[in-house]
């Protein structure tokens, strides 16, 4: 019989009061208009933070996604929801999205000692439907190798769309070392053949699946359904929105390669990333450090 120990997780209290600051500043919903938006990227406003990626199998942060931010003339700082769609459709996304991989490019040998695995960014769809794509793609890629590597998130609900599109920009991407996961499954309506034809090396189960698994069986059902579903497509999992120790330990039996959410660490600085890495550390339930980065 398989023996399975549940991971129990040390956080420094020193960094708690970081991320209930980092919190409250991205609540911020001022007007806001395309020129104020280019205005501000010209002035070099725009911030990557970065979320971790925790291993369940041996506790280690072993990759983080990066997270747009939006710093304002008064300080404050808008989060992505609040400016991406605005920079899509006033054709400011490339230019943002360019900006954002420089700045990640730069902060190269400070990632290079966290030792992650890979850094995952978000793509828009109006991006990876332009021919330049893969030239603004393989800057990122080229700029991190060495370091780690680049997986690329694409929604669900946008896999759908158009699936050659979709299929012909993931071919070129692996072919440069980047990888590809299909984001917030679970909330859109991506057939299940796109998840058969298209070279997804990573699947994220939504938050809302997590957040409710406790609620109802259905709820349970439905999440370790699609747990299986991925594990029998050999893709790697990663649960989005993991907030408690009790989700955490179910996950992990489940046999979940991967979580993501506020127990681990909400985004934030690479200065916040650096000492959530220098400070985390897991252990058995016996005592014994299974990782640890002090």
């Amino acid at each position: 019989m398989t023996t399975i120990t549940t991971l129990q997780p040390l956080h420094s209290p020193s960094i708690a009061p970081n991320y209930t600051a980092l919190s409250h500043s991205e609540v911020h919903n001022p007007p806001f208009d395309a020129e104020l938006l280019a205005e501000r990227l010209k002035a070099g406003a725009l911030e990557p933070f970065f979320q971790p990626i925790i291993s369940l199998v041996d506790g280690r942060p072993c990759g983080a996604e990066v997270l747009a931010r939006l710093r304002l003339a008064d300080g404050s700082l808008l989060a992505a929801r609040d400016f991406i769609p605005l920079a899509e459709t006033a054709n400011l996304i490339d230019p943002l999205t360019q900006d954002l991989f420089n700045k990640i490019i730069l902060l190269r040998e400070r990632l290079q000692p966290l030792d992650l695995n890979f850094l995952s960014v978000n793509l828009s769809h109006f991006t990876i439907e332009e021919p330049q794509a893969i030239e603004l793609l393989q800057t990122l890629v080229t700029g991190l190798d060495g370091c780690c590597r680049v997986q690329v998130e694409i929604t669900e609900t946008w896999a759908r769309n158009d699936r050659q599109v979709l299929r012909d920009f993931a071919a070129r991407a692996q072919l440069m070392g980047a990888s590809l996961a299909i984001d917030d499954f679970g909330t859109g309506y991506a057939s299940l053949r796109n998840l058969a034809e298209l070279p997804f090396n990573f699947l994220k189960i939504d938050l809302s699946f997590v957040s409710e698994m406790f609620d109802s069986i259905k709820a349970m059902t439905v999440l370790m359904a699609v747990i299986s579903f991925g594990q029998r497509l050999g893709l790697k999992l990663i649960a989005e929105g993991v907030e408690t120790e009790a989700q955490r330990d179910l996950l992990f039996r489940a046999g979940l390669d991967l979580a993501q959410g506020y127990l681990f660490g909400r985004p934030g600085s690479i200065d916040l990333l650096e000492e959530l890495c220098s400070q985390s550390q897991f252990y058995l339930d016996n005592g014994v450090i299974l990782h640890s980065l002090k």
